[in-house]
């Protein structure tokens, strides 16, 4: 029931997806890395919290990332893109203290915390969350710093969420780039796929090999021969005005086909490649009853 073409050119095409869409992700994280994007959105993060929008005149952020603990984190002129909560809890008391106290964090008295605190500049928005977080209890003192971890890592799942969105933002303008490069219409591709029977089922049969996988990345030892994709351009275009509108609704629908993630095809590209499969069982069991009889 299942054994159809149409199935196979949906796996062709999610096989093809899954392809492009491990291609955008790796020139995004590319991008990442070569622009510091996590470490600099991590920077953006931290002032926010720490600083506010007096981040000029306050500067807590910029200490704490001139602090040997926070600046060994990364290699030479490169910020970390990655800080424990633990640590940044410590080392934001200690510079604190430091500059206030003149001495450990550890070795103020609960009294010299408070007068810490109390001493900070009206407007500066670390007073107002250690002063907060501080109350009135004296065991306050003694639980700052777990406190202020925590709120931390509250602090670092919004940072975080303001990554995601930085990297879907990235990933959407890679896949405009490279669709266009590789012309990638889905109209076109799934009309090739219907036409050529042969490239029909080589794509479906990779497309069943790499569904019995655990991860898309084990595509790169399934397809060898990268020529026989529908891909490219072939100099022969028509370039009028039907063509040119087809191929722009299918770079549209390819952009935002791998704009959704290779993980999301590889999980479609099993349930599709299962459905593929349970097409011969009912003949077979056909068959079974037939000699029986």
């Amino acid at each position: 029931m299942f054994d159809h073409p149409i199935v196979d050119v949906a796996l062709g095409l999610i096989l093809i997806y899954i392809i492009l869409s491990l291609i955008c992700s790796a020139v995004q994280e590319w991008c990442a890395s070569l622009f510091s994007l996590r470490s600099r959105n991590l920077e953006a993060g931290i002032t926010n919290l720490l600083d506010g929008p007096a981040a000029a005149t306050v500067g807590h952020a910029a200490r704490l990332y001139a602090h040997p603990l926070i600046r060994n984190l990364a290699k030479k002129d490169r910020l970390p893109s990655y800080v424990p909560a633990p640590l940044l809890s410590t080392v934001l008391l200690e510079t604190v203290a430091r500059d206030r106290q003149g001495k450990s964090y550890a070795e103020l008295t609960a009294e010299e915390v408070r007068a810490m605190i109390d001493g900070m500049a009206p407007d500066d928005p670390l007073r107002d969350i250690l002063q907060t977080l501080l109350g009135k209890a004296e065991s306050g003192v003694a639980t700052l710093r777990n406190d202020l971890a925590d709120w931390f890592d509250d602090g670092m799942q919004r940072v975080s969420g303001w990554y995601a969105r930085t990297a879907r933002r990235w990933l959407f303008g890679i896949a405009i780039l490279v669709t266009v490069a590789t012309n990638a219409s889905t109209l076109s591709i799934a009309e090739r796929i219907w036409q050529d029977d042969t490239l029909r089922a080589f794509l479906a049969d990779q497309a069943v090999r790499l569904s019995e996988e655990t991860k898309p990345e084990a595509l790169t030892s399934q397809l060898a021969d990268m020529g026989r994709l529908p891909l490219g351009w072939t100099g022969n275009e028509a370039w009028d005005i039907g063509w040119i509108a087809t191929t722009l609704i299918g770079w549209a629908l390819t952009i935002a086909a791998i704009s959704l993630g290779a993980p999301f095809w590889f999980d479609l590209l099993g349930k599709v490649a299962r459905l593929r499969s349970s097409g011969g069982k009912p003949a077979a069991r056909k068959d079974t009853a037939s000699e029986a009889g």
